[in-house]
């Protein structure tokens, strides 16, 4: 008899296998970053087909089997994905570039609740009917930074370092406060991803 996990995710990403099941990568609060499959939920009659979609956040129940994980049944909570407005492609890219950041440098199965109330906050955030104020581009950027620091690829910076621990990422001042140094912080991410080799 295999044990029931059930846990929170979103699925940052599925892929198609054999004639009619899923692999998805899901993000999931209690087990961390994990590949599980879907069986037979690209069929027309499979009840998990609608909340197993990309960019979906869920609950799950999870077995872990000889061949890896297998999920059992999920319910939908909501699409972090129904973008509406004049700033729906800039939110769909920001959505899929972070989904494969995380995929890419979340390693094994640590859970980080912290980090996933971070993400699913964000992503949340970008689909609400009045767009984050500042720029798109601002907005990612905080986010990136967020998860590198949480991920400990980012040490201290005197001049950045506030924007991890104590501003609200989708806030007005904090988005004034970060436009000037955005340049700057662009750059410590891109050497802090160069530096993590993945």
């Amino acid at each position: 008899m295999y044990r029931i996990y059930t846990t929170e995710g979103i699925v940052l990403k599925g892929f198609a296998t054999g004639e009619a099941s899923k692999i998805l990568v899901v993000f999931t609060r209690d087990l961390g970053l994990l590949y599980a499959r879907a069986q037979s939920v690209r069929e027309e009659r499979s009840k998990l087909r609608y909340c197993l979609q990309d960019f979906s956040l869920g609950s799950f129940d999870l077995v872990r089997g000889k061949s890896g994980w297998r999920v059992t049944s999920a319910a939908g909570i909501r699409t972090l994905a129904d973008f509406r407005g004049e700033r729906r492609r800039e939110a769909q890219g920001i959505l899929v570039r972070v989904s494969a950041l995380l995929v890419r440098l979340l390693r094994g199965e640590e859970k980080d609740p912290a980090l996933f109330e971070e993400v699913v906050g964000a992503f949340a955030r970008l689909g609400e009917r009045e767009a984050p104020h500042g720029s798109p581009k601002d907005f990612e950027a905080l986010l990136v930074m967020r998860i590198l620091s949480r991920l400990g690829y980012w040490g201290d910076d005197p001049v950045l370092s506030p924007f991890i621990h104590s501003f609200q990422i989708g806030d007005k001042e904090t988005f004034a406060a970060f436009a000037p140094v955005r340049g700057m912080a662009i750059r410590r991410i891109n050497a802090s991803l160069r530096e993590t080799q993945l």
